[in-house]
């Protein structure tokens, strides 16, 4: 008896989808989330879940499309903070604010996708699929640390791949160290402010970097030109004005992928749609929105409307794709 067309009415699966052959072998390595502590085990699993389906549009991507491929070097065994130096040296940026993380990473064979809504509070995890790098991350969260939950999962690829020496803890602390130095440089820290810099010095340089208050505050701290009562009244001060919570006067919307953003452009004489592509590969076509990062700007009820033609500003001018 052929369940299948049972199982796609109650799960609102394509009825395919259960007579495929699924990658889950490809997948290697455990899954590390971002505020596991609030996020369900539900929650957890779909995410891991996603892990698969990522890695299934990934490979019609890289069949499909005409991508970079990857530039990542091996540096586990170095610190943090060398990591982070050896990466801008070996991808050639500059001690100052980084682009459009996304885009970065993309242009480095890294590719990016979002956690589908049922994982909705899972901030952001990493994998290896078919030996290729895949960043997830959640929509939740403000652009800006949006930002740092992207360099925190590289620094998980470029450090942890084979790391069994080190606790969980371990990782996620040297993760975060990473992200800050990746971002905030201690040497454009030192270069740009001041001893014990106001408030509005610390929001003017938020701006500019493209992290959040909070983050640059304690890099600042860290970095020695913050003393002991000036961070604690900083960060009290950024509390009462929102700043732990949200980034008021920040970044107004997340940034965007590059290769989905090609790829669901509107101009292209063989566009694809979201529609289009979960048909190919057999998966719920909300499934594949949220994994494309919500590209593709869709109508109420999950329609296709109309995708982003415009590329944001910021990318990287030497990423290439042609179909």
């Amino acid at each position: 008896m052929d369940i299948a067309p049972s199982l796609a009415a109650v799960l609102d699966f394509p009825a395919l989808y259960f007579s495929k052959p699924l990658a889950v072998d490809e997948v290697e390595g455990r899954v590390e989330f971002r505020a596991a502590r609030s996020s369900t085990k539900r929650e957890q699993a779909a995410a891991k879940a996603s892990r698969v389906h990522g890695g299934e549009i990934d490979d019609w991507v890289i069949e499909n499309l005409s991508v970079p491929g990857l530039e990542l070097p091996d540096l586990e065994g170095a610190s943090p903070v060398e990591a982070a130096n050896e990466i801008r040296y070996s991808w050639a940026l500059k001690p100052g604010p980084l682009p459009n993380l996304i885009q970065l990473f993309e242009s480095k064979g890294v590719h990016v996708y979002g956690i589908p809504s049922l994982g909705k509070r899972v901030d952001a995890f990493s994998t290896w699929y078919r030996d290729r790098p895949l960043v997830y991350l959640g929509f939740q969260k403000t652009p800006e640390r949006s930002r740092f939950d992207a360099a925190h999962e590289l620094g998980h690829l470029l450090m942890h791949r084979n790391a069994s020496t080190f606790t969980d803890v371990e990782k996620e602390k040297q993760a975060d160290e990473f992200a800050s130095e990746f971002l905030i440089p201690r040497s454009a820290i030192l270069g740009t402010l001041p001893y014990n810099p106001s408030v509005n010095g610390l929001l003017k340089f938020r701006s500019v970097f493209k992290v959040s208050a909070m983050a640059v505050a304690k890099s600042t701290y860290s970095a020695g030109l913050l003393s002991d009562w000036n961070y604690r009244q900083t960060v009290m001060s950024l509390s009462k004005r929102g700043f732990r919570s949200s980034e008021p006067g920040g970044m107004v919307q997340q940034e965007r992928s590059r290769i989905f953003g090609h790829l669901f452009d509107r101009s292209r004489t063989t566009r694809m749609t979201v529609n289009r592509l979960a048909e190919l590969l057999h998966l719920p076509a909300e499934d594949v929105h949220g994994l494309t990062l919500r590209t593709e700007i869709r109508a109420v009820g999950g329609n296709a409307a109309q995708s982003s033609a415009s590329q944001p500003s910021g990318e990287p001018g030497h990423l290439r794709l042609v179909q």
